[in-house]
């Protein structure tokens, strides 16, 4: 069985952070996504994501096996629902992070230094 190998991986910038809810912990645990937008030269298209507790620390990671993402602009979604979508019902499902919510990640080309990004999510009116 062929697959990637440490060294066939492009250089990765770690990314870690908390995530808070109008200053407060999650209340519940939830997922962050970086949806890439624009990469640095020479850098494929690559998300990345990361789980989250209630303590609200995530560690964001575009391979399973090594932590960090590829430098590139990434726009940022965060979900933490309280009651989760369901096609089958038509229910839209409500989530703690208003639809309003935007925010973005950028990571410097060249750059190996550990990036602490953390985002605190406004209370939905």
């Amino acid at each position: 069985m062929s697959g990637c190998n440490d060294n066939s991986l492009p250089p990765m910038v770690p990314v870690t952070g908390t995530i808070t809810f109008a200053g407060a912990p999650p209340p519940i645990p939830g997922s962050i996504t970086f949806l890439p937008r624009e990469m640095a030269e020479g850098m494929g298209v690559r998300p990345a994501w990361a789980q989250f507790e209630t303590d609200g620390k995530y560690e964001a990671r575009a391979f399973s096996k090594e932590a960090g993402i590829v430098p590139g602009t990434y726009e940022v979604r965060i979900e933490c629902w309280k009651t989760m979508p369901n096609e089958a019902t038509g229910n839209p499902g409500q989530s703690y992070v208003p639809k309003s919510f935007t925010a973005e990640l950028i990571v410097p080309a060249g750059s190996r230094e550990p990036i602490v990004a953390n985002f605190d999510i406004p209370k939905a009116n």
